[in-house]
């Protein structure tokens, strides 16, 4: 980060840069061709870091390569400017590299250029990109998700402390980079990540929609929007993206083709900002805001072994709550849907929507956490690099550059909750984010229990129905009308009972509906099924001597039919016994 304007690349050089050797080396051990980004922040939008600030992509020396392939080194001229207080052109000693793969800008290591004052010329120290870089990168990337998807989890709230405790206690860049390497080595699997890590991964991921489209060239999310009563189509989103090499800085995002497209089939285009996809980048309450962020599977499907974290767009569309999802839901005739779990209640859809834009709030907050210290660190950096000796604030200036990184929080916090008022007004972004971690998480307890409510209703429901139909086909038993009873009271009890009150019923809900069904609803299914035995015999007997009856009629038949055919040929059969069919001899005449 620079707090100065960069007034650009300057063709006179000015005196003060007379005794600096420009040029910067850089090697790439990793086994990917990569970008060099030079990332300058300016005097207007506060504290920006990251991907955030102005990004350049910075040519070789030696042939003006943009792209630095795996296993090379090159060297690259630093020559940014700035206008001091006093209107004065100066050279830019303080240099940030933010170094991406070529395809889609991801991040594989963001670095000072470390400047060296006591040679002369002055020089920067050469940078080494290692592999090891870029799978701290992608550790880094599944460690935010994992706060999107569980913001109130041990992880998060020990995150969010260390980085609070480092920004008020630490007095170098060395103490930083300590204090965040000790709280990731508590963690099994993401010990290697920094804040420089964090900071990358999370500034990408709000400029640039790559991982909304899974990395890929297309993606579609499909909405659906619910009012607390029902569900309903809300369209669909889809992102495509134009595949250029190397990838473009342009945070316009013109290779980047965002639309929306309402249930009538019209088509208006999104524009991507800070996490949020929006009809009009221009309103402060946008007809259609839709922030991108992470859940585990199984919350939605309710099936257990559905463990990975999966991205959903959540937000408004004119009013409405909705949910975004990458598969298309199926509605059948009567209006019910199959598919997602939360899809099948409209109470549990809403209330779900409500539970992502809590999430966002928080990690808004754990977002100021560690970008307070990260605008720290540069602070700290920008001084070390502009001293003749090169030493660390103490006292007073200590003091003087943390209120400053603090400043700058505050007014990150009011850009903040701007964005989070476009999603839910009723959201307060803060940084003491603990009692909301607390609050999400009763939030999220009381909206399973809710799940838990309306599926065992929807069970008992479909026994109320079952039992009514077998009551119409076996004359409406006591038996059975008992169990109907007790069925259709626990599902009103179950509707009335609160939220709080539910999980501690609802074990004795199931026992007792499954003893009646046990003890009442069974004992009639036996008696049915000995009835069915009884019919099945009565209607087997029956239907034998239907047969036996049959076969002898048929053959009484095939005998009048020979004896009547004889009769007409004026022969009477001598072994016919007429009286065996009633008639006598010549009653034909």
């Amino acid at each position: 980060m620079s707090t100065s304007t960069t007034a650009g690349v300057l063709t006179d050089t000015p005196a003060s840069d007379a005794n600096v050797n420009k040029n910067c080396a850089i090697t790439n051990n990793s086994n990917i061709s990569v970008l060099i980004l030079d990332a300058q922040g300016d005097d207007v939008t506060p504290m920006q870091v990251g991907y955030e600030q102005n990004l350049s992509l910075m040519a070789s020396n030696d042939g003006g390569f943009q792209a630095l392939d795996a296993g090379r080194t090159q060297n690259y001229t630093l020559n940014d400017w700035y206008t001091d207080d006093d209107n004065t052109q100066q050279y830019s000693t303080n240099y940030q590299f933010i170094i991406t793969t070529a395809d889609c800008l991801f991040p594989v290591k963001m670095t000072h250029a470390h400047y060296n004052l006591r040679p002369k010329p002055h020089t920067y120290d050469s940078i080494t990109i290692a592999q090891a870089d870029l799978d701290t990168m992608k550790l880094t990337e599944q460690f935010l998700q994992t706060m999107m998807a569980y913001p109130s989890s041990t992880l998060a709230k020990g995150f969010q402390q260390a980085m609070s405790g480092a920004t008020d206690s630490s007095g170098s860049i060395e103490d930083i980079d300590t204090a965040v390497a000790n709280f990731f080595a508590t963690t099994q699997q993401y010990k290697t990540i920094t804040l420089a890590s964090i900071t990358a991964m999370n500034t990408y991921y709000s400029q640039y929609p790559y991982v909304w489209s899974s990395y890929q060239t297309s993606k579609t999310y499909y909405l659906y929007g619910s009012d607390g009563n029902t569900v309903t189509d809300q369209g669909s989103v889809q992102i495509s993206i134009q595949s250029i090499l190397p990838a473009r800085t342009d945070k316009n995002l013109p290779y980047f083709t965002m639309t929306y497209t309402d249930p009538s089939g019209a088509s208006r285009p999104l524009y991507y900002a800070h996490n949020q996809f929006v009809d009009n980048k221009n309103s402060d309450m946008p007809a259609v805001c839709l922030a991108g962020t992470f859940v585990l599977r199984s919350t939605l499907t309710k099936v257990a072994t559905d463990t990975s974290v999966m991205p959903i767009l959540a937000g408004t569309i004119n009013g409405l709550s909705v949910l975004g999802y990458d598969q298309k839901q199926k509605q059948d005739s009567d209006g019910n849907w199959s598919g997602l779990y939360t899809l099948l209640h409209p109470k549990d859809a809403m209330g779900w929507v409500s539970l992502f834009m809590t999430a966002t709030g928080i990690y808004m907050g754990l977002e100021m956490a560690f970008r307070g210290l990260q605008g720290l660190k540069d602070r700290l950096f920008k001084k070390r690099n502009s001293d003749t000796d090169q030493s660390d604030p103490t006292g007073t200036e200590l003091e003087e550059i943390r209120s400053e990184a603090k400043a700058d929080v505050s007014a990150i916090k009011a850009d903040s909750q701007k964005l989070m008022d476009k999603l839910d007004k009723q959201i307060e972004v803060t940084e003491d984010v603990a009692p909301k971690m607390d609050e999400f998480q009763k939030k999220m307890t009381d909206q399973l229990n809710e799940d838990q409510r309306n599926n065992l209703q929807d069970n008992l429901a479909d026994k109320s129905d079952f039992i009514e139909d077998t009551m119409l086909e076996y004359g409406n038993p006591p038996s059975l009308q008992k169990v109907s009873g007790d069925i259709d009271q626990t599902y009103d009890s179950l509707d009335s009972l609160s939220t709080e009150d539910l999980m501690t019923k609802l074990q004795g809900f199931t026992d007792h509906i499954t003893e009646v069904i046990n003890t009442n609803f069974s004992a009639e299914v036996d008696r049915i099924l000995e009835s069915f035995k009884n019919l099945s015999k009565e209607v087997t007997d029956s239907l034998k001597e239907a047969k036996d009856a049959s076969t002898e009629v048929k053959e009484t038949s095939d005998k009048i039919d020979e004896a009547k055919t004889d009769n007409e040929n004026g022969e009477t059969p001598d072994d016919m016994d007429w009286h065996e069919f009633g008639f006598e001899p010549g009653a034909w005449g």
